[in-house]
């Protein structure tokens, strides 16, 4: 019988992969600028992805040989959700020898909106063998080993991540998550609580402490988080799911309950 999780549901807020970079880690070099190529950039800008991409396509027809062109073109089809012409024009960009973390970044996101963690896991791997503190790349590779179902390794790479970036609430959200698929409730209890209330807060962060409460029995404490959000109808009926959970003794059994439904962030 599939059950239904109302407003329960956990939400990976995949991270934004290559909009900045730390120095010293290899810009794509740009080329001489061509005719169009102005215009192409200023639709990109304002946000006119599809009338950029179709610029940047015919500027690449003439210009084929132009790595850093690929690599723009490829974070606009990105941004179009064409995730797999963007993983290929992403190729295209390391066929030229640039195998900065530039692309291999966009690779490493590409694949894993591809549901290809593998194939992920070794352009995020080549890339912090360049650049170890790439964060960036250090929170898609947690991303990857969670989806793996290796949370030992995830652990590791988000508590890095969050060494290097401590004000990223989106990435303590996925910590705090991955360790209550693992069965962490007390320490995702933790992490939880220091983003769950804050500035940068969302009634989802609450509502995944909330569910991290309930996993773990403390049912009062789940209902005073689910109450700040919503009516005592969803109230009930989530403290009726999180014991239904509690039940469940199979580990691939409840991250496939909690995983149900689950939306992903646009965004990494």
């Amino acid at each position: 019988m599939k059950i239904t999780v109302l407003m329960i549901i956990p939400v990976l807020l995949f991270v934004t992969a290559c909009s900045s970079l730390p120095s010293g880690q290899g810009k794509m070099p740009s080329g001489p600028s061509v005719k169009g190529e102005k215009i192409a950039a200023a639709l990109k800008a304002r946000g006119d992805y599809r009338g950029a991409a179709e610029l940047y396509h015919k500027l690449l027809r003439k210009h084929p040989g132009r790595p850093d062109l690929w690599l723009t073109y490829s974070d606009i089809l990105y941004k179009l959700a064409d995730y797999k012409a963007a993983a290929d024009a992403y190729e295209t960009v390391l066929e030229f020898g640039n195998r900065t973390c530039e692309p291999l970044v966009g690779l490493g996101k590409s694949y894993l909106r591809l549901s290809r963690p593998s194939e992920a896991l070794s352009h995020l791997t080549y890339c912090l063998k360049r650049s170890p503190n790439n964060k960036t790349a250090l929170k898609l590779m947690a991303i990857v080993q969670d989806l793996s179902g290796s949370p030992a390794q995830s652990h590791a790479y988000y508590r890095q991540a969050i060494a290097a970036d401590p004000a990223d609430v989106a990435l303590q959200n996925n910590y705090g998550l991955s360790l209550m698929l693992a069965g962490h409730y007390d320490q995702a209890i933790t992490v939880l609580s220091k983003i769950a209330f804050g500035r940068s807060s969302t009634v989802r962060m609450r509502q995944n402490l909330a569910l991290a409460y309930g996993l773990q029995g403390d049912e009062l404490a789940a209902e005073n988080l689910i109450a700040l959000d919503f009516p005592d109808d969803v109230v009930k009926s989530n403290l009726r799911h999180y014991r239904l959970v509690r039940h469940l003794k199979d580990e691939n059994g409840i991250r496939s309950l909690l995983a149900e439904g689950g939306e992903r962030v646009s965004g990494y």
